[in-house]
């Protein structure tokens, strides 16, 4: 399923389309599924068409224009109309054309952007004084054309910037053209020159209005890191119940992928206040946001925001993250073995059944031996070696012979840490003869009997039991040190 990133990307472009040709809903429709690269692509060679055809002729009659008065220039436009003078300002002098400008009313000069060759009039648009863009600006925002606004504010100079942000109060239109922005870069720019309590203020009109709340994710998902981070943590900073209907908002338009770009990059402050609403609690919105995490590779960037979770929430994303089955399983264990985040993955393994553990016991992962012993440290190191014996007795053979080799590096430190364990857990003394059942040589054999010899009589004595259940106790006792 696409995410919001593409959805409005498509519905960008076909808006822009929109204005070439007429487009009823079937159309609409089959156009949506050629992708955004390839209606971009079909955009631009419309523009190319259109806009090129009878360029040699405007470009002789511009030529002429030098011969009369910026008066009579403007005349001109006028008489000609807001069609013909966009396809001869185009072709003008951009210092030349700037002077004309200055005597044109903003409605007029509105029309003519409206008409203008895109590709020509970002120049002209750039020198004009910050006076005349605010007058413009505001004259189209009250004829709600926000696609002209945002596919020319790229071109804008940072006092033209200013003095619109400054002269615009609706913070839901500044939302909007930001949103229609075509240089992403140039988006970026734009938001570095606006204070923090403007641009809350900007960001809130987003959370407060679910038509613009995409809209606003779209943007924070657009901008450059830092950025990113600043606008996040002022969406993290509503209130419990406007998030709950931005959750909501989400699931309904599938915005995970860019929410969870956002929250990855917002402060840490904010993970536990957001991933513990009421509305996280739904099974169907985890899976959403477990699928979106697995298919943009954001699994690494997330991992952080489960540990921020209440444990009644984290049970509920192991079992649905598991539900997804084996291929999601294995990439959670893979992110975290990548980021080192074992100590979550320890945790949400207290949550899972027998089948569960079955499954995650016979992953691909549970053959990599850099896994195993990271999972084998971070067990140990977190007290959960219970957890890790748990899992070892349903390892498969190669995987066991794994175990038990790591266990006794470092003179058995490991083994040790699992032997003690075994008090204490169920099965425990069952676990740790199994895995070490599985060792045939000679040298391994002294080795665990050594540790073995280290253990108090009653340790001795229980894992002895186990061992004899197992068939190893034979074998191991002809290895024990006289």
């Amino acid at each position: 399923m696409n995410d919001l990133t593409t959805n409005l990307e498509i519905q960008i472009e076909l808006e822009k389309l929109d204005q070439y040709l007429t487009l009823d809903h079937s159309t609409w429709q089959a156009l949506a599924d050629a992708g955004t690269s390839n209606l971009r692509e079909l955009r631009e060679h419309i523009e190319q068409e259109m806009y090129d055809q009878h360029r040699k002729g405007f470009q002789h009659l511009a030529s002429w224009t030098r011969w009369l008065s910026i008066k009579q220039l403007a005349k001109l436009a006028y008489a000609i109309g807001a069609k013909m003078a966009a396809r001869l300002v185009g072709e003008m002098d951009p210092y030349f054309a700037v002077k004309v400008a200055r005597r044109l009313t903003p409605d007029f000069l509105g029309e003519i952007a409206a008409q203008a060759d895109p590709r020509k009039i970002r120049e002209i648009i750039r020198r004009l004084p910050a006076e005349i863009i605010r007058e413009v600006a505001l004259k189209q925002i009250q004829e709600k054309q926000f696609l002209l606004l945002g596919r020319f504010a790229d071109a804008l100079s940072a006092p033209s910037i200013r003095e619109v942000v400054n002269a615009v109060k609706d913070d839901g239109a500044l939302l909007t053209i930001a949103f229609y922005m075509e240089n992403t870069a140039q988006l970026s720019n734009v938001i570095r020159m606006i204070d923090n309590s403007r641009l809350a203020s900007i960001v809130r009109s987003g959370t407060e209005n679910v038509e613009l709340w995409p809209k606003a994710i779209w943007v924070i998902d657009h901008v450059e890191g830092e950025l990113k981070s600043r606008l996040g943590n002022i969406m993290a900073e509503q209130d419990e119940r406007t998030l709950d209907s931005l959750v909501d908002v989400a699931h309904r338009q599938q915005l995970w992928g860019p929410v969870l770009r956002a929250l990855s990059v917002i402060n840490p402050r904010y993970h536990r206040k957001i991933v513990n609403l009421p509305s996280l609690r739904n099974s169907t919105v985890i899976t959403e946001l477990v699928n979106a995490a697995v298919s943009k590779n954001l699994l690494e960037e997330t991992l952080p925001l489960v540990k921020a979770m209440q444990r009644d929430y984290q049970e509920v994303v192991a079992h649905t993250a598991l539900r997804q089955g084996e291929e999601v399983a294995e990439a959670v264990v893979q992110a975290a073995h990548q980021s080192g985040q074992w100590d979550l993955i320890l945790d949400l393994a207290q949550f899972l059944g027998d089948d569960e553990r079955n499954m995650m016991a016979k992953l691909p992962s549970s053959h990599n031996p850099s896994v195993i012993e990271a999972l084998m440290r971070n067990a140990a190191k977190s007290g959960k070696t219970d957890l890790l014996l748990d899992f070892a007795r349903r390892f498969h053979r190669e995987g066991l012979q794994t175990v038990v080799e790591i266990s006794l590096r470092d003179g058995g430190d490991l083994l040790q840490a699992f032997l003690d364990a075994a008090r204490d857990t169920r099965n425990g003394w069952q676990a740790i003869a199994t895995a070490v059942s599985v060792v045939d040589a000679p040298d391994m054999l002294r080795d665990i009997g050594r540790v073995y010899q280290r253990q108090p009589p009653q340790d001795q004595q229980a894992f002895r039991e186990a061992a004899n259940e197992t068939g190893l106790w034979p074998r191991l006792e002809q290895a024990l040190p006289a």
